[in-house]
């Protein structure tokens, strides 16, 4: 091996062993502990429980910077809010009138060591749960910056659902509405058996749309770098459009029912646009997918 060959190796050799030091020392400095890789610490976590009677709530409106929202059904017909302070953070839950607001706040000021420390309990620390009536006789507003919405099976509500979501996803199963309106920036919207009286307006910027078994009168779905895909759907007016991906549904119904409107850039249409016959329209629009949709006509009365 030539000498030059030689320098350049024990040259590369002591640089690597300085950086490994240094990333050493940088963890050492943020309170990196190996041992929260297995055993994820609560010590700065404190729980808090708090109830409200639904009598005196028509509005939830929630407020988050950093944290994800579980909905599920009441066991005793009173409003639950589970949430863990600590951490550099705590909430806030007025009511004013019948609105409850729910509100995170963040109470530490990090150094800059902080911004390279390693949290591995933030599902522990990061969770607020509220637990409804069955039936909730209210609108709930949910805002999130970073977090995820999941609405546990068996919510009905007689009220609007409107959730807007920066950076996480939506999920529901078995939910009854008035309305619902989820706008996704990054993350995926999903949902499952759902009955809503008037509309259901669903958008995913960075992520996919996806409905199975909904009913509602005005569907709009919207995916602008997804897929938009909708599985024994039943509504008069239907528009699904993605930029970046596909649609693929099937819809209770015959095709002659629908005012059919298509629309594929690159892609391909099994469709044929047409006028109906019973004022129903269906308008979908691709970008840079295809679009394949099928009718599933209703089984015929007894």
């Amino acid at each position: 091996m030539k000498q030059s060959t030689k320098k350049i190796l024990c040259l590369a050799a002591v640089l690597a062993f300085l950086g490994l030091g240094l990333c050493a020392a940088a963890l050492a400095l943020s309170g990196f502990d190996i041992a929260r890789l297995s055993v994820p610490s609560t010590s700065d976590r404190t729980e808090h429980v708090r109830s409200y009677d639904p009598d005196g709530v028509d509005r939830i409106v929630t407020d988050m910077s950093w944290d994800s929202v579980t909905l599920l059904p009441s066991p005793d017909g009173q409003i639950h809010l589970r949430c863990f302070e600590g951490g550099g953070f705590t909430y806030s839950a007025t009511v004013d009138g019948a609105e409850l607001h729910i509100t995170q706040k963040n109470t530490e000021t990090k150094r800059l060591p902080d911004w390279f420390r390693i949290n591995f309990d933030w599902d522990i620390g990061r969770n607020l749960s509220l637990s409804l009536p069955k039936s909730f006789d209210g609108d709930l507003l949910l805002e999130l910056d970073a977090g995820s919405i999941v609405i546990a099976d068996g919510l009905e509500l007689t009220g609007a659902l409107d959730a807007k979501l920066d950076l996480g996803s939506f999920s529901a199963k078995s939910l009854a509405a008035r309305s619902v309106t989820v706008q996704c920036g990054a993350g995926n919207v999903t949902g499952q058996n759902w009955q809503i009286a008037q509309y259901a307006f669903l958008t995913a910027n960075l992520g996919d749309v996806t409905l199975s078994q909904v009913s509602a009168q005005d569907v709009t779905l919207a995916a602008n770098a997804g897929s938009v895909a909708f599985h024994e759907l039943t509504a008069a007016h239907i528009e699904a459009s993605s930029d970046l991906g596909s649609i693929e549904g099937s819809i209770l119904g015959t095709e002659s029912d629908y005012s059919i409107d298509s629309l594929t850039n690159l892609g391909t249409c099994n469709l044929t646009d047409r006028q109906g016959e019973t004022g129903k329209t269906l308008h979908l629009s691709c970008g840079a997918g295809s679009i394949y949709v099928q009718f599933l006509s209703p089984p015929l009365a007894a």
